[in-house]
């Protein structure tokens, strides 16, 4: 058990200031900065640094010139956001942008998961049912989110034959 934890441990990415500068600095015109502030802000999450990751995840928002990285770094601000109980504000970052319809469904999970976080039942169940609406296939996890909040099933599979079949087990 202990090789594991050395092993994990040695793994992780080691976020060095002065090199992530030389990197913005020789590499300000391209992606690579908000790509390495990303992957930092990842971590910083794993490290149960949250409040150093919506840090980064602000300049990424901020500085990109690049429109799906500014979304993808929006999303996961809301869902820190909302980690760190900052649920008001995990919503306004979610309106006040335009995601194009292929993030919509996790705009409206995250959304969700902060109307769940203030106890907000009936909002968090809409946002999960159009998340839900709007994935590409339907998502086990959103539904498990519906059903710890005393929500129904709300969409069905098909089986292998074709044939409707029922989530829930009955």
């Amino acid at each position: 058990m202990e090789a594991i934890k050395e092993l994990q441990e040695n793994l992780k990415l080691k976020y060095d200031p002065e090199l992530f500068e030389t990197l913005r600095e020789q590499y300000k015109d391209t992606v690579y900065p908000a790509m390495a502030y990303l992957e930092i802000a990842r971590v910083d999450v794993e490290n149960g640094d949250l409040e150093k990751a919506v840090d980064k995840l602000n300049w990424v928002a901020r500085t990109t010139t690049h429109i799906v990285l500014k979304h993808i770094a929006d999303i996961r601000r809301a869902r820190v956001l909302t980690a760190l109980g900052q649920y008001d504000d995990a919503l306004t970052v979610l309106k006040e942008n335009e995601f194009p319809k292929e993030m919509i469904y996790l705009v409206e999970e995250a959304r969700g998961d902060a109307y769940a976080g203030m106890g907000n039942k009936e909002d968090a169940v809409e946002a999960y049912e159009k998340a839900i609406k709007e994935a590409a296939r339907p998502s086990d996890f959103l539904q498990m989110k519906l059903d710890n909040l005393g929500h129904p099933s709300t969409f069905e599979e098909t089986d292998k034959d074709g044939e409707s079949a029922d989530r829930m087990a009955k």
